[in-house]
């Protein structure tokens, strides 16, 4: 988004350069606040297409609180318990990250429950116990998969920005 404040100030020949701790605050203050409605808009689309793709209301609110509700939780493992205290640009990434791996983990497993109904068609009665035991079998292996590659992914990724 364009900014007043960060148009070039200069006039032919003359450039003028300036710094103000007002207007820096001002700045900073619009893009927290923009990009802040970037995160809320993202959450609400995953909520939405979580919704669309399991036809739940249910496990689409109750999916993505999950997800938004681990970010704490990963917040105080990484500050609490280990102690650290670099934040670079790279974090404020994680809310994105988290949420793209987190869908991904409720679209397979919504996905194995229908196509376990699909192959085992008897358990239409039992639905409530043998189709979620047989869920969490079959596509448990799954989700540890997703979320390996996206680890290393991004273990990928950390390597190549650090380096």
């Amino acid at each position: 988004y364009p900014s007043p404040y960060m148009q070039k100030a200069s006039v032919s020949n003359l450039q003028v350069m300036w710094y103000n701790r007002n207007v820096n605050q001002n700045e900073t203050n619009r893009l927290l606040s923009t990009d802040l409605l970037f995160a809320i808009f993202s959450i609400l689309f995953v909520c939405i297409w979580v919704r669309k793709h399991t036809e739940s209301t249910f496990i689409a609110v109750f999916g993505v609180l999950m997800i938004v509700l681990s970010m704490p939780f990963g917040l105080f493992i990484y500050a609490g318990i280990f102690r650290i205290t670099y934040y670079s640009e790279l974090h404020s990434l994680v809310l994105f990250i988290v949420l793209g791996i987190g869908a991904d983990d409720i679209f397979v497993l919504v996905d194995g429950w229908k196509l376990t109904a699909e192959v085992f068609p008897g358990d239409v009665v039992d639905r409530e116990t043998g189709s979620v035991d047989r869920t969490l079998i079959h596509r448990r292996l799954i989700v540890c998969y997703t979320v390996r590659l996206n680890m290393i992914l991004i273990l990928i990724l950390l390597y190549a920005y650090v380096c």
